[in-house]
């Protein structure tokens, strides 16, 4: 058997830093195919073919934060495959988070609350502030339109991570805000019930943002 464990952190680490291209672009490929036989695999009721995969809940720990900077890469054929992979995951999982919270679901989350705080990297804000947008979007059609206290576990964990990063400490979490503010509410601008709910509390996090941008030095 092979132990997953170990290689998939072993690939993620030469798709991401290898020098020569076609080793780069060798580990890209192994690294897409690996992902989705790891998701075909937890997606059958929670039990494993093997015993050498992990738990699903510790690769999306694992490996989505690699797969969001493997998305913006330089290299274009690390885009083709793992910008689309990195939504279409966001998606599957939005769908499934309802009830409660889903393991799985709150680490990419995380993940993704990571990326759109980047100090360095513009297009991993960018894209981490459209997978949060496109979570939201996926949550929202788990819920009936205008039932805004029913809305569900991932929504609200969603909601609550972005408004987080509107009061921290850092510029680049704070303009991380600002990105995936503007995307979600065009998600959530549609429903009345959770434009009654959320708007307020948006407005006075963005507001509280600006005010701490005032003490930000000049760029």
């Amino acid at each position: 058997d092979v132990d997953f464990a170990k290689l998939l952190p072993r690939v993620a680490g030469l798709a991401l830093g290898a020098g020569e291209r076609h080793v780069k672009v060798a580990a890209c490929e192994l690294l897409d195919a690996l992902t989705k036989y790891v998701i075909a695999d937890s997606s059958k009721g929670g039990v494993a073919v093997s015993t050498s995969v992990p738990k699903p809940e510790l690769v999306y720990k694992a490996l989505y934060p690699a797969l969001l900077r493997l998305a913006t890469d330089a290299e274009p054929i690390c885009v083709q495959l793992f910008e689309p992979l990195c939504l279409q995951m966001v998606r599957w999982l939005a769908s499934k988070a309802t009830s409660r919270e889903n393991e799985q679901a709150m680490a990419v989350l995380d993940a993704i609350t990571v990326a759109i705080g980047d100090e360095a990297n513009g297009a991993l804000r960018e894209l981490g502030a459209r997978a949060l947008a496109e979570y939201v979007r996926y949550a929202l059609k788990q819920v009936p339109m205008g039932s805004a206290t029913e809305t569900s576990h991932g929504l609200k964990s969603a909601l609550r991570r972005l408004l987080a990063l509107a009061r921290h400490p850092s510029a680049y979490r704070r303009i991380g805000f600002c990105l995936a503010l503007r995307r979600v509410f065009k998600e959530l601008r549609d429903d009345e019930g959770l434009v009654d709910l959320c708007a307020l509390d948006a407005a006075e996090h963005a507001l509280g943002c600006l005010r701490a941008a005032d003490k930000d030095p000049p760029a």
